[in-house]
């Protein structure tokens, strides 16, 4: 039997699958119980890791230890292991903020490497959060509303029902007849975010039943403004992905390398791993390459940048071209741009890779070693011998990123305006 909460498992399996462990935030409330119950539906079919279920008694209701009770005899049922995390919390103005944080905290605690916390904030919850941040005056990163994965400890947070709506899980929950604490505070309208589930959104469904899935895609527009905004990513001039991090302490850049290789669905290196190759980058001087290689991407860091690149870059193959023709190979795509001076267009020329120890002339400079220029010219070490030269008979006529040499007006016949290639780097393979 398929539902909406068994689809979106299933539309998250892979990222599950690869999980070293999957936690699951349990309040005994019927959302996580309606989670935690799919999850371990999905696991018989789906080869999941082992599922943990972690409470948190924040001993701020009569009914804290009852509700405990419940959340053992739920896991009993359910053949799943149980933590039970008592904290405590101070009952002043911000009671709301030192649970959440101590909530957090615990939850942190018992996170392993690459393991995910699976929490069960829905659709609803999304749009009230967005409507209550765009009554407080929020800005872009506001009403993004709430992030469905992020960072967290060794592992990482993740809500799988973030597309769910709050009717298909009490839908769930009927169909499985599963039982669950109810916290009396959440009826209570004098409290803000109440006020607006109970008595303002009722309205606002009444009038237009749709609202959800549009205040969804505004929240999903926003995140994406968002990240454009503040990614530090960027594409280099060769086309791939890169960091400066400058002045960029080590945590920070682990945590932004790990950021990135989540939202592109590659797998992160190990903890221990990741963070020495960022301690090499910050401490590296400008003749270091620090290398990281994984199945299908390397990271590396050259004059403190680091790049996103593929594992084992391929070496151009000696072939024909036509100047102006763009071309896509292993070794990345050759498009051309007007130069003076440049190649004929439709003029034939030789691709081939650098050769060691060969030298070469541009206009206006001595003859140079050609590892010395693409090094003046920012190629990076592991990018040389994937550049394509082009020559004309047994003379280099132009160079990526560094353009004709002084061989082009002679073998052309003084014709000086023309094109000069330009190399875009071979992309990873994303979502491996």
């Amino acid at each position: 039997m398929q539902t909406p909460l068994l689809e979106a498992l299933d539309e998250h399996a892979a990222m599950l699958q690869a999980a070293s462990h999957l936690f699951v935030g349990f309040s005994g409330g019927r959302d996580s119980h309606c989670l935690l119950h799919a999850l371990v539906t999905s696991a018989r079919r789906l080869a999941l890791p082992d599922i943990t279920a972690i409470h948190i008694n924040h001993g701020l209701h009569v009914d804290a230890d009852a509700w405990t009770q419940h959340c053992r005899d739920v896991a009993q049922d359910l053949d799943v292991e149980l933590i039970v995390e008592h904290v405590a919390v101070s009952s002043d103005a911000s009671l709301e903020a030192q649970a959440r944080t101590a909530r957090y905290s615990a939850f942190e605690r018992y996170l392993c490497r690459d393991s995910l916390l699976l929490l069960a904030h829905h659709l609803d919850d999304q749009v009230e959060t967005v409507l209550f941040r765009l009554i407080r005056g929020a800005g872009a990163s506001g009403l993004s509303g709430i992030p469905q994965a992020r960072s967290l400890g060794m592992g990482a947070l993740f809500r799988p029902l973030l597309g769910v709506s709050r009717t298909d899980i009490e839908d769930y929950a009927a169909t499985f007849s599963l039982g669950s604490v109810d916290d009396p505070s959440n009826a209570d309208t004098s409290l803000d975010r109440n006020f607006l589930r109970h008595r303002v959104l009722p309205m606002i469904a009444e009038r237009w039943p749709g609202y959800r899935s549009g205040i969804a895609r505004t929240s999903h527009i926003m995140a994406a403004l968002d990240q454009s905004l503040l990614d530090p990513w960027y594409e280099c001039s060769l086309g791939t992905l890169s960091l400066d991090i400058d002045q960029v302490e080590s945590e920070s850049l682990h945590t932004q390398i790990r950021s990135k290789l989540r939202a592109l669905s590659l797998q992160s290196p190990a903890h221990d791993a990741l963070k020495e190759f960022c301690r090499q980058c910050v401490e590296a001087g400008n003749d270091k390459v620090p290398t990281l290689d994984m199945a299908s991407y390397a990271l590396v860091c050259w004059r403190l940048r680091v790049q996103l690149i593929p594992t084992n870059g391929v070496k151009c193959q000696p072939e024909e071209v036509s100047v102006g023709e763009s071309i896509d190979r292993p070794w990345g795509r050759l498009t051309w741009t007007q130069s003076n001076p440049g190649l004929p267009e439709g003029s034939r020329a030789r691709l081939r890779q650098a050769e060691l120890g060969e030298k070469i002339k541009f206009p206006g400079r001595p003859r140079r070693a050609l590892r010395d220029c693409m090094q003046e010219a920012g190629i990076a070490p592991y990018w040389r011998s994937c550049v394509p030269i082009l020559c004309k008979g047994d003379e280099v006529v132009a160079v990526p990123a560094m353009g004709c040499t002084d061989q082009v007006q002679h073998i052309f016949n003084g014709n000086s305006e023309g094109l000069v290639p330009v190399w875009r780097a071979p992309k990873i393979c994303i979502g491996n």
